[in-house]
């Protein structure tokens, strides 16, 4: 039995998804999506809007080379159907809610509960100083709209998520090692508000790795 056709409201997909032993599926069940483009020349999604192969964990089965497109606007990730010769321009919109990670464009997603949104780019986990960033397009509207990107960057440190508002932040948190932070950064040439935030999570280290954060 395959889903992939019938627009099918949350409440029934949830049942489905309930009593099908997914393990033994190679399909992801989910509503029609209708795809369209507001506006020419940008889009609302992460890096293109062109369908990647990316790989997703939904209700804990791992699903890999998927053909995926993650919307930042409507904070959603949509599929193309895997039946490709037989539906070959259906796209799927999942339950969201059964998704818990996913990676595309070399980048890794995961759903949390932070306050901005649904998923969260993680850039550094696992230790007592964590970093994730909330990627969101919000279309503005003029004589040439375009969509504006948002990163909200968030620390998690001993349980409290602590919105990242720049060299502050951390000083405000570590106050007593304000001084060893300032120096690396100024040291290594850091600009810890990049979108990429890949500069941020090299602090995150030096925080984490000389007993800063514990």
């Amino acid at each position: 039995m395959n889903t992939q056709g019938l627009d099918l409201g949350s409440e029934n997909l949830n049942w489905f998804d309930s009593q099908l032993d997914i393990v033994n599926t190679g399909f992801l069940n989910g509503q029609y999506y209708h795809f369209t483009r507001k506006i020419i020349g940008d889009h609302a999604y992460l890096s293109t809007d062109k369908w990647l192969k990316s790989d997703i964990i939904y209700r804990n089965q791992l699903y890999n080379n998927m053909e995926m497109m993650y919307n930042l606007e409507e904070d959603v990730v949509i599929f193309r159907s895997p039946n490709i010769q037989f539906l070959p321009d259906q796209i799927i919109l999942p339950n969201q809610n059964n998704i818990s990670e996913f990676w595309i464009n070399n980048q890794h997603f995961k759903q949390k509960s932070l306050g901005f949104g649904r998923y969260y780019e993680v850039i550094r986990e696992g230790n007592a100083l964590e970093l994730f960033v909330h990627r969101r397009k919000k279309l503005i509207a003029s004589t040439s709209s375009y969509f504006e990107k948002i990163n909200s960057a968030l620390l998690i440190y001993q349980d409290d998520v602590i919105v990242f508002r720049g060299k502050t932040t951390l000083y405000s948190i570590f106050p007593e090692k304000k001084t060893e932070i300032r120096r690396f950064i100024r040291q290594n040439g850091l600009k810890v508000n990049e979108p990429s935030m890949f500069d941020l999570g090299l602090v995150i280290d030096f925080c984490n790795e000389n007993g800063i954060a514990n």
